[in-house]
């Protein structure tokens, strides 16, 4: 049994592309990627330009400005088209462009 195989089971993913029903990996990977700077993965990238003051880490501090917008905002955006998606699927539902 191959590492995927062992892990697609573990987590219920669908092998060959098909739809298992069950959570999409990538949507928890962002939700995990997320998290990573709510908790303070912003405090760290900017302590290294107060530690090293390079070209890079000045740049990587200078990424990290932003307008404040709530990321569940955005994510709720993308989960509602893919459901929408997923329900036409189910039901057959097609559109002519």
């Amino acid at each position: 049994m191959s590492a995927f195989s062992t892990y697609a089971d573990r987590w219920n993913i669908g092998l060959g592309g098909e739809w298992s029903g069950k959570r999409e990996l990538s949507v928890d990977a962002l939700r995990g990627f997320d998290m990573f700077w709510i908790i303070g993965g912003q405090k760290i990238f900017r302590s290294l330009d107060e530690v090293f003051h390079s070209p890079t880490t000045g740049w990587i501090d200078r990424q990290l400005d932003h307008a404040e917008w709530p990321f569940a905002l955005a994510l709720g955006g993308f989960l509602v088209l893919y459901v929408v998606l997923k329900v036409m699927y189910d039901r057959k539902i097609y559109i002519r462009i």
